[in-house]
C-alpha cells in the first residue's frame, strides 16, 4: 500500500462518514480516526481493482458450498450425528439470507482468492532472523 499513492477527497469523506455511520459520530471523532478510515478505504479500492483486473468472482455455488463447510465444521463439534443434506441446505440458505453474514462470507472468499492470486504471482523468500529483528521489521 505504501507504494501505491493516490489522494482521497478527505473533506468529502469526512462528511460522508458522519452522514452514513450507523452510530452517531462527531467531526472530532472522525478527524481523530480518519487515517484508519483512509487506510481501509485505500485498501478496499486496491482490492477491488485487483478483483476486477483478474476477473475474480465468487459464485452462488461457491458461497453455498463454503457456508455448508462452515456449518458442518461447527455442527460436528457439538453433534456426532451427521447432518442430513436437506437440513444442511436449509441451514445454509438461512445463514445466507442474513445480509450481513452473507457479506462477511463473500468477503472471506474474495480474500482467499486474492491471497491465492498473490501466492501464484509472487515468490516468497524465506529469511531467518532473530526474534528482535522480526519485531523490528514487523513494526
Amino acid at each position: 500500500m505504501s507504494k501505491i499513492n493516490f489522494d482521497l477527497p478527505k473533506d468529502f469523506l469526512k462528511r460522508w462518514i458522519i452522514a452514513v455511520n450507523e452510530k452517531p459520530v462527531t467531526a472530532e471523532q472522525v478527524e481523530a480516526e480518519f487515517d484508519g478510515y483512509a487506510k481501509g478505504l485505500k485498501w478496499q479500492l486496491i482490492e477491488n481493482k485487483i478483483i476486477k483486473e483478474n476477473n475474480i468472482q465468487v459464485t452462488k455455488e461457491e458461497i453455498l458450498a463454503h457456508t455448508k463447510e462452515l456449518i458442518l465444521e461447527q455442527f460436528g463439534k457439538f453433534n456426532p450425528v451427521p447432518m442430513e443434506d436437506q437440513e444442511l441446505d436449509q441451514t445454509a440458505q438461512r445463514v445466507l439470507a442474513n445480509e450481513e453474514e452473507a457479506k462477511k462470507l463473500y468477503e472471506k472468499l474474495y480474500g482467499q482468492k486474492i491471497l491465492n492470486l498473490f501466492k501464484s504471482k509472487f515468490s516468497i523468500e524465506n529469511k531467518e532472523v532473530s526474534h528482535d529483528e522480526f519485531f523490528k521489521t514487523a513494526n
